[in-house]
């Protein structure tokens, strides 16, 4: 069965006063939910490191796992738990090459059960003109990430250390 995506909401910003992007109020009517961000911030070093939160949850109840790509070279892996969010590394901050932005999408699975924890997958790259790209390595990823909360999720937020680049652009879709 093919998946259709319907466009809940979004956000393009046009200016660079913003920290952080809630979505909230998200209707329990569709069986996934999709994320697509295009994003830069304004934090003045290579990198930042956005922080995605469900139902404004700031507890360590975050667990996930990521495999990244270095250059295309390297794999690396790692494990976090008790994290109090989901973290995004690396996207293009203030230093990197002008008008760079990283792209992600989340996927957050059966976000309106209330009978299992919550799944969410991201994958997404650092574009390969970035500083921090070169600097670092760092290429691209994928997460999966289990929040232990069974409540339907009904808001995420995603913000960054210093805010968020204008020219931004936030795209929830709701998925059946």
């Amino acid at each position: 069965m093919a998946n259709t995506y319907y466009g809940l909401s979004s956000v393009e910003l046009t200016n660079s006063s913003t920290t952080t992007v809630t979505f909230s109020s998200i209707p329990s009517t569709y069986t996934d939910l999709a994320l697509i961000l295009s994003i830069r911030s304004t934090y003045n070093s290579t990198s930042d490191t956005p922080l995605v939160r469900v139902n404004g949850d700031s507890s360590a109840n975050y667990t996930y796992s990521r495999v990244a790509s270095v250059n295309g070279t390297t794999i690396t892996a790692a494990r976090a738990t008790s994290s109090s969010a989901l973290f995004i590394p690396f996207i293009t901050a203030l230093q990197s090459t002008s008008d760079t932005f990283s792209s992600y999408e989340l996927y957050f699975g059966q976000y309106k059960n209330t009978n299992v924890p919550k799944t969410i997958m991201w994958w997404g790259n650092q574009p390969s003109n970035s500083l921090q790209q070169t600097r670092s390595g760092f290429g691209g990823g994928q997460y999966g990430l289990l929040l232990p909360d069974f409540s339907a999720i009904s808001s995420i937020s995603i913000s960054v250390t210093d805010f968020f680049a204008s020219g931004s652009a936030f795209y929830l879709y709701g998925i059946s």
